[in-house]
């Protein structure tokens, strides 16, 4: 039934060059959404992990490495995860062309990323 999956989206990859917010590799039950809050110059963004089973047992996803799109003509000042829903704490991160690329260590149900603006 997934056998196209993997080569899907890769010719969606190729075709979009790069330009979306997206899992880069980890476990395949994370939801990916952003928010950009133009007046607070910053872009929430929201993971969900749907690895929770029927008992509510939940498996909690590590080592997430996500790319996430900028909007044009801004610029990083820093990054910010929580996913446990408790402290914030700073995030390492590469920029590329209008993205961020980094790692989250683990999201139990919800993780928050805080990507702050400078322009």
């Amino acid at each position: 039934m997934f056998e196209y999956r993997d080569t899907a989206a890769r010719e969606i990859d190729t075709a979009l060059n790069g330009k979306m917010t997206r899992r880069i590799d980890g476990t395949p039950y994370i939801e990916i959404s952003t928010m950009n809050q133009k007046e607070k110059k910053i872009l929430l963004v929201h993971l969900v992990n749907y690895n929770v089973l029927v008992d509510g047992t939940i498996n909690p996803a590590q080592n997430i490495r996500l790319q996430v799109l900028i909007p044009e003509g801004q610029t990083v000042r820093s990054l910010n995860y929580c996913g446990d829903l408790r402290n914030m704490q700073p995030i390492t991160f590469n920029t590329e062309t209008n993205r961020i690329t980094f790692s989250v260590p683990q999201i139990n149900i919800y993780g928050l990323a805080v990507v702050e603006l400078a322009n």
